[in-house]
């Protein structure tokens, strides 16, 4: 019940900051989404994290928020960079190259390279289990 009180008001917090801005709020995740364009869309984004972080530091939440990393899904190279303030320190979000959203691995250029290898990779190594186990039973067996 503490969780859902927690995470309750994230839409409006967001669209306060940015109406074209998204959240999409999971069991024990929330992932904020908007589409960068220019220098000012990124001050919105900005603005968003630094307002979730100071309500909940305001709501006694200080050590339960959690903001990690950032993603681009992007045509060309992406040099934003966020960061969090806590007690009057900037933390720099680490940005990474790719991430895994409900089993399936989205890269920075939408590839999708690394999901489908791991899914192929995965799919090898159950077959390689079936026939190691499955050896010495022949066709009369299934």
């Amino acid at each position: 019940m503490l969780f859902l009180i927690y995470i309750n008001d994230l839409p409006e917090l967001c669209a306060g900051e940015d109406p074209s801005s998204q959240i999409f709020l999971y069991a024990d995740d929330s992932k904020i989404y908007t589409v960068i364009r220019n220098q000012s869309d990124q001050q919105k984004l900005q603005s968003i994290l630094n307002r979730i972080k100071k309500t909940r530091l305001t709501s006694g939440f200080s050590d339960e928020i959690s903001i990690k990393v950032t993603v681009s899904y992007c045509i060309k190279h992406s040099t934003d960079s966020y960061h969090i303030t806590d007690r009057n320190q900037l933390f720099p979000l680490e940005k990474v190259k790719s991430m895994v959203d409900f089993v399936v691995r989205f890269d920075s250029n939408l590839t999708f390279r690394d999901n489908i290898s791991g899914k192929i990779n995965n799919a090898c190594s159950v077959l390689g289990i079936i026939q190691r186990n499955f050896i010495l039973h022949g066709r009369t067996h299934f």
